[in-house]
């Protein structure tokens, strides 16, 4: 129960205080660190949008304001870190986090072309795969490329959201490393309990030209990603761009030798 001081005003709940305080103190911290210290990457965004929309929503609201005032009344212990409950600390948090998201809707990655460049990619694939499930007569493979095609296509909706306005939608940002996997597992599963038959058939086409030669194609533009993810930095401008062009030249070659079987 709260106590009554001796005014007869009912006293502040000085654990519950510490308690917030202790939650949301290193939450500034991390926010600082990762603004001030980090370049915006995939991961660290999202995870300071929630740390900055949790936040944001404490210190406009009247718990920051009740911890604030028992803070300058001394009812807080000495050895309780309380730098979120500094009068500016939070808001120059939040303005540098603005800052910072900004420059990551301008950071290569998060264009409205690369953006529009990495869609060409994750489309041929997609209907590469849901093609080649057909074939299979695989239903489990078929959903499975479904799946996969879903992910890229959320990855690419989320690059667009924060080249366009900034935004970060965290949920389509970290799908992908869910969703990618599971639809894998899911096309690797549905190829082995394919019919026999229908592999072999599959396998025998795929070796005959013209497909042979787009798979080919395909394969040394994969062979290019993994040589240009070593050579560019992400930062590259340039690189980028070569290396979404190589990535849809070898996704485009793949999905036409899937359509000449």
């Amino acid at each position: 129960m709260r106590k009554e001081n001796e005014a007869g005003q009912t006293a502040p709940p000085i654990r519950e205080i510490e308690a917030r305080v202790a939650f949301y103190d290193p939450l500034l911290e991390r926010l600082q660190r990762v603004v001030s210290e980090e370049e915006p990457t995939g991961e660290n965004l999202s995870a300071a949008v929630e740390a900055a929309e949790a936040l944001e929503a404490y210190y406009t609201g009247d718990l920051w304001k009740l911890d604030f005032a028992a803070d300058e009344a001394g009812l807080l212990p000495e050895a309780l870190r309380r730098g979120v409950l500094s009068e500016d600390g939070i808001y120059n948090a939040l303005e540098a986090f603005r800052d910072w998201r900004e420059d990551a809707a301008r950071e290569p990655g998060f264009t409205v072309s690369l953006a529009a460049a990495d869609a060409l990619p994750v489309l041929f694939f997609g209907v590469a795969a849901v093609i080649l499930g057909l074939k299979l007569h695989s239903a489990v493979f078929f959903i499975g490329a479904l799946v996969c095609l879903l992910a890229g296509a959320g990855k690419v909706l989320w690059k667009l959201l924060l080249a366009l306005w900034g935004r970060d939608v965290p949920l389509l940002g970290a799908q992908l490393r869910v969703l990618m996997p599971a639809g894998f597992v899911l096309m690797i599963v549905g190829a082995a309990i394919a019919d026999r038959s229908l592999v072999r058939a599959l396998l025998h086409q795929a070796v005959q030209m013209p497909a042979a030669l787009f798979f080919l194609l395909g394969v040394i533009g994969l062979v290019g990603m993994i040589l240009c993810a070593r050579k560019f930095d992400r930062h590259d401008v340039r690189g980028n761009w070569i290396e979404q062009i190589i990535n849809a030249f070898a996704q485009g070659c793949v999905m036409i030798g899937m359509l000449l079987l």
